[in-house]
């Protein structure tokens, strides 16, 4: 099982993708898709489009786990990671993707046991699971690998729950 973890924005996009197999989970690739404050919103939202799209087209992708937005102070902030999260939810949806969303504080409880775990700390426990070429990544990549780890493990709970 292939997934997709993405964390959006619209500057930078942290993207990984995990595959769980055989018991064991192993990054299978990762990305950052970078836009310029430069050029227009319309034209970073296609930047962002495009490169996703190449990129799921080069897996059999099971699941994505997207992080939702959260609570900030500054709204033309939230509004650009909404416009970013749209065509990200877009990309899934014309790929057929079912899409599954967590918190930040979601993730940090699955991946470290504390809602409140530091980028440090988080970077840590993904090099516990993934291995040491997660400690070479930008935050917004570890983020979308930490995104993907979750539901993997938050799919393989509810399997066996649902028996």
């Amino acid at each position: 099982m292939i997934t997709i973890g993405i964390d959006p924005g619209i500057e930078r996009v942290g993207i990984g993708v995990v595959q769980y197999r055989d018991s064991r989970l192993k990054l299978l690739d990762s990305k950052l898709i970078k836009t310029s404050s430069k050029d227009s919103v319309g034209k970073r939202l296609q930047i962002i489009y495009d490169e996703l799209i190449e990129m799921l087209g080069s897996y059999t992708i099971a699941y994505a786990s997207v992080e939702e937005i959260f609570f900030a102070k500054n709204v033309k902030t939230v509004i650009n990671v909404a416009q970013a999260r749209g065509v990200i939810l877009l990309a899934l949806e014309k790929s057929l993707i079912p899409v599954y969303e967590y918190t930040p504080l979601q993730v940090k409880q699955a991946l470290s046991g504390y809602g409140r775990a530091d980028k440090g700390m988080m970077q840590r426990m993904l090099r516990m699971i993934i291995g040491d070429e997660v400690a070479i990544l930008q935050d917004d990549v570890a983020d979308g690998i930490a995104l993907a780890i979750t539901h993997i493990n938050t799919n393989r709970i509810y399997e066996k729950i649902k028996g």
